[in-house]
C-alpha cells in the first residue's frame, strides 16, 4: 500500500491567500520598472485588463472575503492504477491579519 501524501492543496491555497493579503497591504508588489527588454505586445486584451484591474481594486478595499472551492484530482499508484480524490476548501480573510482555511477530503481534514 502507498503512503499518504501531505495535504499539498491546503498549503498552496494558504500560500495564495497569504500572498493576496501581503499584496493588499502593500507588503509585496510586482516591480515593472526592472531594466531589460520589454515586449510591448499586450498579454491580455484591454477589456480583460480593465476587468481584472477593477476586480483587484475591489478586493483591495474589501475588509473581509471568503470563498469555497471544490476539487477533484487524480493520483497514480506505483502499480499504475489511477485513483480519483475529492476535497473542498473553505477560506476566509478578515483584515487586518486574520486568515483561516479548512480542507476536508478523502486524504484527511486540516484547519489553520
Amino acid at each position: 500500500m502507498r503512503k499518504k501524501k501531505p495535504l499539498n492543496i491546503l498549503v498552496v491555497v494558504s500560500v495564495a491567500l497569504l500572498l493576496y493579503c501581503a499584496a493588499g497591504f502593500g507588503l509585496i508588489s510586482a516591480d515593472e520598472s526592472k531594466p531589460g527588454k520589454v515586449d510591448d505586445t499586450p498579454v491580455v486584451g484591454p477589456r480583460t485588463d480593465k476587468l481584472l484591474r477593477s476586480m483587484g481594486d475591489y478586493l483591495k478595499t474589501a475588509n473581509q472575503l471568503s470563498f469555497h472551492a471544490e476539487m477533484t484530482f487524480d493520483d497514480m499508484l506505483l502499480s499504475g492504477q489511477k485513483i480519483q480524490y475529492s476535497a473542498y476548501n473553505d477560506n476566509a480573510v478578515q483584515r487586518p491579519g486574520s486568515v483561516s482555511a479548512e480542507h476536508q477530503g478523502n486524504q484527511g481534514k486540516m484547519r489553520i
